[in-house]
């Protein structure tokens, strides 16, 4: 049995809002006057019944009840009575707050086509990871098209569900997926965040409050006590548990009255209430006043030293195993499955292949030893708060984070059990047992919300957000999906080499030059391998490889060259003919004029943004001719400024840019735009040197003359 996850007939469906608020007010208010929570129910339950002075009112609302097939009518109701509906029939309530019939009484017929490809696209994409350790690239290669094809087939039926006119929609469909998936994601990384960080999303002092109460409320004291007793954890102090409540608080706001208020209701709790409070759901804390209990339990888990494991048939061991467990071991394992699978190892490593069995029987055995420990403090029955408005979390662990994502960072971990963040086996274990750890806490609190949901039992862990990529270093920029990085592991298979992981177009996929690109990528790769062999980063030698790609291009375009410029073309009637003239009427009597349209032009940013840069420019220009023919071409098309400049290519292939664009031409600003990549990477090494609006560039930094 797996300690982080409950038996299924635990996950069980509470939607009283109206008996959750008036035990948990109950339990606030004996916590702030310290009386007898029973004196503090009969109060509560007495001042909300009707004629009371805190008369309990249902907010009524407004429904949207299904008549037929595209036809839904509104009809006046309660809140509560909309829940109590939810409740007395048992149906699914997504997260959008929409109500839907149970599978059992009537199944979608998408549902059921969703499941075979859903399967199949778990089979194809099995293939391509032992294809791809087996060597197998092309036919890995392949395997990865039809599994892709098929996540597109499955995420189309999503989109359609918002479009009129087709088979698939329905008015609700949408929204309700939607909502789904940001509750999963936003628990996923509340659960990371509380987990490894020690860190909840107290955004206002009544959030730090309600949580307080809620966890004190539904969390069972007796089998905390019994686990407390047993493993000698220590009860956290009044002092301790504010400070753990001021770690969250701190990130968003400073009220002294609040900050008492709250550390009354911390005075008024047991020291068993104080304990499950603190320790619930956070590993942090409970290492932070329990180090020796807590490092004992990780030495256990990661297994290293398995001399005293017994022969066994790894078969046996590893059957039954979930896709976490064995992600798991097999990273415990990394020098075994290197570059290969199961198989191969098992037929041609004896050996490896008993170490594979040792490993994850030692594991299990942790697993058991500490089974009630885990359950107690990390399967809990609360679940992190204010998932709705997470996204304005203050994160300290979650490096990053999609709709559906969380890409967090262990090395607190690391640095906490070994006292440096060097790559070493003990220092990788750990953070792949801190990685399974939360992993297994997100599947018990995503099992929690499906719960709610009200999905079938069978399906209880079916959403899921399951542990993929292994990633030992990660940069990350100040750019949204900007970063890049080295991965070791994917859904558990351990690669042979490290590989590569880049995101974000300004690091892979920008209109920059091939060698600029190269160089982009290089830079990222010598990086991330530099860190993982623990050598320092020279600073001096990656700011003159950026400022000689800087000067580059400034010394290209200053000799009228358009090697770095961006290619455009001019087509006949459309918007760009304006354009045309311009080099016909202005340029084409010094420079030579064009055919008519279509051709190839080249693209150059202009430092004439307004009026006044235009008419300075023109005053400057030392062709009087050229400036009257520029002047009477701005008269015609009204223009005040020329922030942009289209050139026939053919024309400055052989004549070079003209001399007068190379006075206006904002040369900065492409050197800043061709160069993006390398920014982003001196952001990730702390290297803040570059400004958006170009007055700083980094051979500026060092000195350097075009």
């Amino acid at each position: 049995m797996n300690p982080f996850l409950l038996p299924l007939d635990e996950y069980n469906r509470n939607l009283d809002v109206r008996q959750g608020y008036i035990e948990q007010t109950a339990k606030y208010i004996s916590l702030q006057l310290k009386k007898p929570l029973a004196e503090c129910l009969d109060y509560v339950k007495k001042e909300t019944r009707r004629g009371g002075k805190f008369e309990f009112k249902d907010p009524e609302m407004l429904q949207l009840v299904r008549k037929g097939p595209g036809h839904r009518e509104p009809e006046e109701t309660t809140f509560l009575g909309y829940v109590n509906e939810v409740i007395d029939t048992n149906r699914i309530l997504s997260p959008s707050m929409v109500i839907y019939e149970r599978p059992e009484v009537e199944k979608s017929v998408t549902a059921e086509w969703q499941d075979d490809n859903i399967a199949a696209r778990k089979r194809s994409k099995k293939r391509m990871f032992v294809l791809k350790q087996e060597g197998d690239i092309l036919g890995s290669q392949l395997a990865d098209y039809d599994q892709n094809a098929r996540k597109i087939r499955i995420n189309s039926v999503s989109g359609m569900r918002g479009f009129e006119g087709n088979p698939l929609f329905i008015a609700t469909g949408h929204s309700s997926l939607t909502s789904l998936c940001r509750a999963a994601a936003g628990y996923g990384n509340a659960t990371v965040e509380r987990f490894l960080a020690g860190s909840r999303h107290y955004h206002s002092p009544e959030i730090a409050k309600a949580n307080i109460v809620a966890v004190c409320t539904i969390e069972k004291r007796a089998a905390f006590a019994d686990v407390i007793e047993k493993y000698g954890i220590n009860y956290p102090t009044v002092d301790q548990v504010c400070k753990m409540i001021s770690r969250s608080t701190d990130l968003y706001w400073n009220d002294t009255t609040e900050d008492a208020i709250i550390r009354g209701a911390v005075e008024g709790m047991t020291d068993l209430e104080r304990a499950i409070f603190c320790y619930s759901g956070d590993m942090y804390h409970l290492a932070q006043y329990n180090d020796k209990v807590i490092r004992d339990m990780l030495t256990t888990l990661i297994a290293i030293d398995i001399s005293d494991v017994p022969d066994v048939v790894t078969d046996d061991v590893i059957k039954g195993m979930d896709p976490t467990d064995l992600a798991y071991v097999n990273a415990l394992c990394a020098t075994v499955l290197r570059g290969s699978t199961y198989d191969r190892v098992k037929a041609n490593d004896p050996a490896g292949w008993q170490t594979i069995g040792k490993v994850a029987w030692k594991v299990q055995q942790g697993l058991n030893h500490y089974a009630d420990f885990i359950t107690m403090f990390f399967a809990t029955s609360h679940l992190p708060p204010t998932v709705a408005s997470l996204k304005s979390i203050q994160r300290r662990v979650c490096l990053a984070a999609d709709t559906d994502s969380s890409i967090f960072t262990c090395e607190g971990w690391v640095e906490w059990y070994s006292g440096n963040l060097m790559r070493g086996e003990e220092q990788d274990r750990i953070w792949y047992l801190a990685t399974y750890m939360v992993c297994q806490c997100i599947a018990h609190s995503l099992a929690k919300l499906s719960t709610n949901i009200g999905v079938e039992k069978s399906q209880t862990f079916r959403l899921a957000m399951k542990n993929e990529y292994a990633f030992p270093q990660f940069a990350l920029t100040n750019l949204a999906k900007h970063y890049y990085s080295t991965m070791s592991m994917r859904e558990g298979n351990v690669y042979k080499e490290l590989e590569m992981e880049t995101k974000g177009v300004e690091l892979r996929g920008s209109t920059s030059q091939k060698h600029i690109l190269k160089a982009t990528a290089d830079l990222m790769e010598s990086t991330l391998h530099a860190v993982n062999e623990g050598k320092k980063l020279n600073a001096g030698d990656t700011l003159k490889l950026v400022a000689n790609s800087e000067l580059e291009c400034v010394r290209s375009i200053l000799r009228g060259e358009y090697t770095f410029l961006k290619s455009d073309n001019i087509k006949p009637d459309s918007k760009k003919m304006p354009y045309h003239e311009l080099w016909q009427d202005v340029f084409g009597p010094k420079y030579g004029k064009m055919t008519e349209p279509p051709y190839a032009c080249v693209k150059l940013s202009l430092d004439l943004g307004n009026q006044t840069a235009l008419k300075a420019w023109l005053a400057d220009l030392e062709d009087r001719e050229f400036a009257e023919r520029m002047t009477l071409w701005c008269a015609r098309y009204n223009r005040k400024d020329l922030n942009t400049i289209l050139l026939p290519t053919q024309a400055i292939r052989s004549c070079g840019l003209p001399v007068e664009i190379q006075q206006a031409a904002n040369i900065r600003k492409l050197a800043y735009q061709i160069n993006s990549g390398f920014y982003r990477i001196l952001e990730s090494m702390g290297l803040f040197i570059v400004d958006r609006n170009n007055l700083r560039l980094v051979y500026d930094f060092l000195g350097l003359e075009p």
